[in-house]
């Protein structure tokens, strides 16, 4: 038996927001498909502006990404990198440094951000307006526990059509259900921000590592955890990102369910009718025995500034996915003065925990 990982599905989690959409298209259709006609475009066109990305964390040295803005009517949907730049950090204590150029628009500089302190980032480049923006490094908040239980899984054969209606089994799908329990105690008295991330990691007796996320909705966490969300019932948050407004001061849990999924893949053999389960399969191939599973959780202490930005921006993914038929633009959240982009930070808390490996 040969184990084949594949990505995980979201489904219950997106159905409600896939039935919107296709209502919505629906009636899109209705009303648009009549004719169509190009107009030409006479307003004003704005001139390129610098744009500064960067998200900091004091695991990592200091580095921003530089490039230049366009026009939504430019055809091409490259951005042109800006490699002539003077980027300068400029440090809570008075000190300054310069970044170096690396390469396809980075800058990096030397040193790592210092938990709360300020920094400030000041971009000089010829032909564009001086851009600053500013960041607060943001303090590690622990999770104190994380725990795996209430393990479920689902089988089902995979068959292929062999010949006079009979059909091959030619492997076994498990898709695997468990929640997630995560604890944290959240600082009071200020306002704090964060985001969760789940990763999912495979481990193979060959050698081969596999890690992906693991999809699910935050606020299905909270609302399992009877928080009063105001705003539950409208849009999704793919970032998981969330603040402490509910529950300032509190320690905190966290039930997320989450799947992870896998396949057994039949080797060929006779069947008694003297067919082949999975004619596909190689039986010279070398077999990679899954040998462990693991979950890391990341709870993010992220800057408001990083917040507003991953807020606006699942908003503004989430008006695309309807085509933008009933709905105003977007503003995407932007901290640079003089030009566009963010930066923000982050603070990660990290833990990793063992997952049950599927029977075959």
């Amino acid at each position: 038996m040969k184990l084949v990982t594949r990505n995980s599905q979201l489904l219950i989690m997106k159905t409600k927001h896939i039935i919107i959409t296709a209502i919505t298209l629906f009636i899109g259709c209705g009303l648009f498909t009549a004719c169509e006609q190009e107009i030409e475009f006479k307003g004003k066109i704005t001139e390129p502006m610098l744009v500064v990305n960067g998200f900091l964390t004091p695991d990592s040295l200091i580095k921003v990404h530089l490039s230049e803005s366009h026009f939504f009517t430019t055809p091409s949907s490259q951005f042109k990198n800006i490699e002539n730049a003077e980027v300068s950090i400029l440090y809570e204590n008075g000190s300054e440094e310069v970044l170096r150029y690396t390469t396809d628009g980075y800058y990096q500089g030397n040193n790592t951000p210092t938990p709360g302190e300020k920094i400030k980032i000041k971009v000089l480049s010829s032909g564009y307006e001086q851009i600053e923006t500013s960041t607060d490094i943001k303090e590690k908040i622990s999770l104190t526990s994380v725990e795996a239980g209430n393990y479920r899984v689902n089988k089902s054969a995979s068959l292929m059509y062999i010949t006079n209606n009979k059909y091959d089994t030619i492997g076994i799908n498990h898709n695997c259900f468990v929640d997630v329990n995560l604890k944290f105690s959240d600082p009071g008295g200020i306002q704090n921000y964060y985001r969760l991330v789940l990763n999912i990691t495979e481990y193979y007796s060959g050698g081969t590592i596999q890690t992906r996320p693991a999809y699910f909705y935050v606020k299905d966490a909270l609302a399992g955890s009877q928080m009063d969300l105001l705003d539950f019932e409208g849009g999704i948050e793919p970032y998981n990102e969330f603040a402490d407004d509910l529950y300032d001061g509190k320690d905190f849990s966290l039930r997320i369910p989450i799947n992870y999924y896998s396949y057994y893949e039949s080797k060929q053999q006779p069947n008694p009718d003297g067919m082949y389960y999975n004619p596909y399969s190689d039986p010279e191939e070398e077999e990679e025995e899954l040998i462990r599973i693991e979950l890391t959780a990341k709870l993010q202490s992220i800057s408001r500034d990083y917040y507003l930005y991953l807020k606006t921006r699942s908003e503004a993914e989430a008006s695309s996915d309807f085509g933008g038929l009933f709905s105003e633009p977007i503003q995407i959240y932007s901290n640079v003065k003089g030009g566009l982009g963010i930066l923000g930070s982050y603070n990660s808390s990290n833990r990793t925990i063992s997952l049950n490996i599927p029977e075959k």
